[in-house]
């Protein structure tokens, strides 16, 4: 996988929030981003 593929930009836009939610710094829309983009 490229990094100009942009199912891997997409992959990679979640794994920042999802570490966010991890040290506390997530804000209380993070969540909410990450299942919208999932579904």
């Amino acid at each position: 996988m490229s990094d100009n593929d942009p199912s891997f930009k997409e992959l990679d836009a979640i794994h920042v929030e999802i570490e966010a939610l991890f040290d506390g710094s997530a804000d209380d829309l993070a969540l909410g981003r990450i299942t919208s983009r999932s579904a």
